[in-house]
């Protein structure tokens, strides 16, 4: 095995994966994120679906209350995209 299969196979550090490309200086290099933030991911959506069935739920549709779950809803969204 040499450096360039190392570098092919997995071009980013110890606990960490590559998710994509980004550009970095004008070039695409790999986007590297750490593991731990798949697994944040996950719990978010399932926040997220958990606040959904809140809200399809609701048999009061008090529009407040549903306001306020889905802009809940839009930060843990956002949370995840960053």
């Amino acid at each position: 095995m040499n450096w360039y299969t190392v570098i092919k196979d997995n071009p980013c550090w110890d606990g960490y994966e590559q998710i994509g490309m980004k550009e970095k200086n004008g070039k695409q290099v790999p986007n590297c994120v750490p593991i731990v933030k798949k697994s944040i991911n996950r719990d978010i959506e399932s926040i997220i679906t958990d606040i959904e069935m809140l809200i399809a739920n609701d048999a009061d549709n008090n529009f407040s209350k549903v306001q306020y779950l889905q802009q809940a809803i839009d930060n843990l969204r956002e949370a995840i995209r960053s």
